[in-house]
């Protein structure tokens, strides 16, 4: 083997996004589950247009069809993805109790490009989703030690600042 194609052997696969691949799992689950409760969702959400006098408020109510606002956020993602991402999607977070090589055949590729392809499928999923957001601590030990730095800067007293 050549030494450009030993590097190409050692390269690693193609990154995916962690928080999009758990948003995929938590879609690929919901939607088996759904799959083999026998079809309770059409009736559901006739029910929801019943009681919101023909306004559906998505993911709301407990009813164990109603969509959550994030499952419905993955999937309206899903659906807008190319064709090849879209299957290689569905057989990575659908089927992933099949064995590789069966998923390989199934989508008529390479491992290389299946993999390519599932992190364009990220990709594409995190420009279509809205990034979840990050959690500010507020209130903490570091924001009373920051306020009671600027209290004593500024010569005035904050409530709470007291030592």
């Amino acid at each position: 083997m050549g030494e450009a194609a030993m590097k190409l052997d050692l390269q690693a696969e193609p990154k995916t996004i962690a928080w999009v691949d758990v948003r995929l799992q938590r879609w690929a689950e919901w939607v088996e589950r759904e799959r083999m409760g026998g079809g309770n969702t059409q009736r559901n959400v006739i029910a929801a247009l019943m009681d919101g006098q023909g306004v559906l408020a998505r993911g709301t109510g407990g009813d164990a069809g109603a969509m959550p606002d994030a499952i419905y956020d993955t999937d309206r993602a899903v659906r807008q993805l190319p064709a090849d991402q879209l299957q290689v999607v569905t057989e990575h977070y659908r089927h992933a109790d099949a064995p590789e090589p069966k998923r390989l055949a199934r989508c008529g590729c390479s491992r290389r490009t299946y993999y390519r392809r599932l992190a364009r499928a990220h990709q594409s999923i995190m420009m279509l989703m809205k990034v979840p957001a990050r959690r500010v601590a507020t209130g903490g030990v570091r924001a009373q030690m920051m306020a009671r730095a600027k209290s004593r800067q500024k010569g005035v007293d904050v409530p709470g600042t007291e030592v």
